[in-house]
């Protein structure tokens, strides 16, 4: 029975927040502070590349603490050939006044790494799944940073395995340039084409080793 009393009592902690301003710098950092412990206790993040990232489901108690409700505009098939592709779009509704105040759409296909084997539904679920994620993201993603968190629902971020596939071949071609750290010119190669790997111990060995960026003694 401690189950059920836990979720009561969030949820009533939940609607004595829910009247909060956040034109109002103490109401936004308890709004924060709140989510934060939400979140939190939950597990409604996804770890990628350590860092979280809020799932939907995160994104969505941070609108219920400020009265907005995700609804369905409108959801479009996009497929062609064999690829199935749903693109959706969500709006953001205040429950009091009715007012429209947000929008995001986005798509999911059965190209993405981890979609090949999902039925047509289920991409269709995706696409509404991201878009109220990203409708979210474009109202309250400053919120979700003062909670501590990434500013991304975890449902948007690209794709893991597709963009491993993409890394593995250019790790290899890393390695195979640093192997031909022979001269001037295989170093300036390497340095514009990998800016953010210059710190490798090989790199400044050969960078020290050559005879073109060498300072001249001193006279």
């Amino acid at each position: 029975m401690a189950e059920p009393t836990t979720k009561v009592a969030r949820a009533v902690k939940a609607t004595a927040v829910s009247n909060l301003s956040l034109g109002n710098a103490d109401d936004a950092l308890t709004l924060a502070t709140e989510l934060q412990k939400f979140v939190a206790a939950n597990s409604l993040t996804s770890t990628i590349q350590g860092k979280q990232f809020p799932n939907v489901e995160a994104w969505q108690f941070a609108g219920t603490l400020l009265g907005l409700s995700p609804m369905l505009e409108s959801i479009e098939d996009k497929s062609e050939g064999t690829e199935i592709k749903w693109q959706a779009t969500i709006t953001l509704h205040n429950v009091h006044t009715g007012q429209v105040v947000g929008r995001g759409f986005a798509t999911c296909s059965n190209r993405e790494h981890t979609k090949r084997s999902f039925a047509d539904y289920a991409i269709c679920s995706m696409a509404q799944t991201r878009a109220v994620g990203k409708a979210y993201r474009l109202t309250l993603g400053w919120l979700m940073k003062a909670a501590g968190y990434e500013a991304t629902p975890s449902e948007e971020m690209a794709d893991v395995g597709t963009v491993a596939e993409v890394v593995a071949p250019m790790a290899g071609e890393f390695e195979a340039a640093m192997q031909e750290l022979r001269d001037g010119a295989a170093i300036k190669a390497v340095w514009e084409r990998y800016p953010d790997l210059q710190p490798d111990e090989r790199f400044k060995t050969a960078l020290a080793e050559c005879a073109e960026f060498r300072k001249p003694p001193a006279q």
